[in-house]
């Protein structure tokens, strides 16, 4: 039961995301264009930005009696997570655990016939103050309610299976590197193509870093993108362990 008014909106979820994204894209223009130090603060102040948004996340994994609008809001940042609903992300994710002889939940695929319950005020808490009917609903109606806490609550709010949590935050770790190789070897090459085309002056500082130790670079910026995301897939990967 809801009354339809809620503080988790989609429209945050992109509006934080473009700001972290163009927070590293400032970063890295500032940087080609030969400006070290002010890339570097930019660089440091979006990481730090990003931190606060997973730790907003963590509060919302904790299996923790939370507020309704508390369990909202930290809904908002679970992409920083990689928890973030694709449709055959979730097929391919549910494949593979059967293929290797695991077994996939099917809770989303059973509420037909079984209530979930988002873990806040609970019936059995409003039971416990005395209230006859409500104890004698909450005994009969055990067995077909499914309560869902911490990273469980968050995945069935995101549409996704419990199974799939890891799966999909992994998944989407793995679709960011390959982004990150990708655009740095595209920079790369439209480097090559500008210093050959006779657009770069000679001993220019532009973009230096990249047409000379480009795999430097790539491997600077694939060890702070596994460091930083180091946690959230520990995360992830224990909350996979509990299921």
């Amino acid at each position: 039961m809801s009354n339809g008014k809620t503080v988790y909106l989609p429209a945050v979820c992109w509006v934080i995301a473009v700001i972290t994204g163009l927070g590293l894209i400032a970063a890295a223009l500032a940087s080609g264009l030969g400006h070290p130090n002010t890339a570097a603060h930019v660089a440091a102040n979006t990481l730090s930005l990003f931190g606060f948004f997973q730790a907003q996340a963590f509060i919302g994994l904790t299996a923790a009696n939370l507020p309704p609008i508390v369990d909202s809001w930290t809904q908002d940042f679970q992409w920083s997570m990689g928890i973030i609903r694709v449709g055959f992300l979730q097929k391919l994710a549910t494949w593979y655990q059967r293929s290797t002889g695991g077994t996939a939940s099917t809770l989303l695929s059973t509420l037909s016939f079984k209530m979930v319950e988002v873990q806040r005020r609970s019936l059995e808490y409003i039971a416990q103050r005395n209230v006859p009917l409500l104890k004698r609903v909450v005994a009969a109606s055990s067995d077909s309610i499914v309560v869902v806490r911490g990273i469980e609550r968050v995945g069935f709010r995101a549409n996704i299976e419990p199974t799939n949590i890891f799966m999909t935050g992994y998944s989407f770790f793995i679709i960011f590197v390959m982004f990150v190789v990708i655009f740095i070897l595209l920079a790369r090459a439209i480097c090559l193509v500008l210093e050959r085309s006779g657009k770069f002056e000679n001993n220019s500082e532009k973009f230096s870093d990249l047409r000379n130790d480009w795999t430097v670079v790539m491997k600077g910026i694939l060890f702070r993108v596994v460091g930083h995301s180091q946690t959230s897939i520990k995360t992830l990967n224990f909350s996979n362990k509990l299921v």
